[in-house]
């Protein structure tokens, strides 16, 4: 009896030591886990605010010397016979290309219609292009070309985007070890960071691609300046005539003005003029000689 007195005490204690030794593990891998989660978090967390996601380049992501990335533009004003059928030529020829016009603007009309294009089309196609828009023209009054090389930014945005997208899937990883609330609300707020980053970044590179693959020709189309018939410049004889008939409307306009003036003061002056005009005829009569028969007479 006291033997099996002895053995259920043992046994309770060998269960009590056991049940100590599994809280006590449980315990301490629960605050390894949790410490190394903590400390993940903190390192990629710093790593984000530090900038360092840009990193060095892995390798495979780099672009060859053979694959350039060159946004090519072009301006050209030209002058044509017709203004009208070059515009519809250069419409054409844009969509034959797979090409479209981005915008397009007139000015004037008859013989000073202007009219200017903003066209699209594949970056293959550009050398083509400008050389049939100006095989249009009569003449070439203004010609640029320009390139911007766009490839040490787009592959360090595409080196950026590798290590934030393996730095999402680190982040990723560690939520589904994490057993503490505010360690999963830290990774999350991460992800979210994370992803927004990533977004960005692909929106640029597409942006860069779409301009890469689309160039970009400005073209204003104008009509050929009439030539006049007349070999000196300095004679214009249009302004000539304006100017005679500047002179003849002021020289009617004097005339109108005496008149008005003479209209105004007629009744003050022809008075005066007709008092003037029968005072010199009185004079006169007094001053004429007498006839030769009353002067025989006088005489006798």
């Amino acid at each position: 009896m006291r033997s099996l007195v002895n053995l259920s005490i043992r046994a309770r204690v060998l269960i009590a030591l056991v049940l100590v030794c599994g809280i006590a593990l449980l315990t301490l891998s629960l605050t390894l886990l949790g410490g190394k989660v903590d400390t993940v978090f903190r390192s990629i967390n710093s790593g984000l605010s530090a900038g360092s996601v840009g990193g060095a380049i892995p390798a495979g992501v780099g672009v060859s010397a053979q694959e350039r990335m060159v946004i090519r533009n072009a301006s050209l004003v030209i002058e044509v016979a017709d203004v009208t059928l070059a515009e519809d030529k250069i419409r054409t020829f844009v969509n034959q290309v797979g090409g479209y016009i981005l915008s397009s603007s007139t000015s004037g009309e008859g013989n000073s219609l202007n009219v200017s294009l903003i066209t699209k089309v594949p970056a293959g196609q550009f050398d083509t292009t400008l050389s049939t828009f100006q095989a249009l023209a009569s003449k070439v009054r203004e010609r640029s070309v320009t390139g911007e090389d766009v490839t040490a930014e787009f592959v360090d945005l595409k080196a950026r985007l590798h290590n934030l997208e393996v730095t999402r899937d680190r982040v990723e990883s560690l939520l589904g070890q994490a057993t503490l609330v505010d360690d999963m609300l830290k990774i999350n707020t991460t992800l979210g960071d994370l992803q927004g980053q990533i977004e960005q970044i692909q929106g640029r590179m597409q942006y860069l691609s779409q301009n890469v693959a689309v160039s970009t020709i400005t073209v204003s189309v104008k009509p050929v300046p009439v030539v006049t018939i007349f070999g000196t410049e300095d004679w214009q004889p249009v302004m000539v005539a304006r100017g005679a008939l500047r002179n003849m409307i002021a020289a009617c306009q004097g005339l109108l003005n005496l008149l008005i003036t003479v209209v105004v003061w007629l009744p003050l002056i022809g008075p005066s003029l007709l008092l003037a005009w029968w005072i010199r005829k009185r004079l006169q009569r007094r001053g004429q000689p007498l006839p030769e028969s009353q002067a025989g007479e006088s005489e006798k």
